[in-house]
């Protein structure tokens, strides 16, 4: 059974990270777990020829940041796949980003579009698809039945993440940018989907 959480949800409620201000040198955007995310690993997916290029960078570490969590917990439980065992699951997650409306080219040209309205380069699409593909591979590791139960699990892990804070404000709650939503997100990745600064207005009601 796939669990659908689609990339960013797994930083909904990760009540166990440490987000805070990061000290490190010049050119870090992040650190998960002591591994870099430099200013340039998320400048390469920048279109350069976007009017504005800050939610684009938002998004860009968001997913990497992820990864990192993801890839750090499955190795903590000695599950983490290999290149190509998560690469076999390419074609589903990518028809996942489309809850399954669409699939092969149709979905890869569709992606590739979405990016570059939202200041994106089409390569970031397989940060998207991997995201996808270790999400996947974390809820068949731990038996979730729900995207929730996985989030919940992957919290406990006390994964640290520091965030160099030119990336604005964090939420002590959610874990991740303020305000950052639905809003602020291709499209396609929200589908479906409850994202890190969607929490306080849902749980509101």
């Amino acid at each position: 059974m796939r669990v659908r959480w689609l990339a960013a949800a797994a930083l909904c409620a990760l009540g166990a990270l440490t987000l805070a201000g990061c000290d490190s040198k010049i050119g870090t955007a992040a650190v998960v777990n002591g591994s870099k995310i430099s200013e340039s690993d998320v400048s390469r997916y920048l279109d350069p020829s976007a009017d504005d290029a800050s939610g684009a960078r938002s998004t860009a570490l968001q997913y990497q940041i992820e990864q990192k969590v993801l890839t750090t917990a499955l190795r903590g439980k000695n599950a983490l796949p290999s290149d190509e065992d998560l690469a076999k699951g390419h074609d589903q997650a990518l028809s996942n980003l489309f809850n399954g409306q669409l699939s092969g080219d149709a979905a890869n040209q569709a992606l590739a579009k979405v990016l570059g309205q939202n200041g994106l380069k089409a390569s970031f699409g397989e940060v998207l698809i991997r995201t996808v593909e270790l999400e996947n591979a974390y809820s068949e590791a731990i038996n979730a039945s729900q995207a929730q139960d996985a989030v919940a699990e992957l919290a406990k892990q006390h994964i640290p993440v520091s965030v160099n804070p030119r990336y604005g404000s964090w939420n002590a709650q959610s874990f991740t940018f303020t305000g950052l939503g639905s809003k602020q997100l291709p499209s396609v990745v929200t589908l479906g989907t409850t994202l890190p600064g969607d929490v306080k207005s849902s749980n509101s009601q």
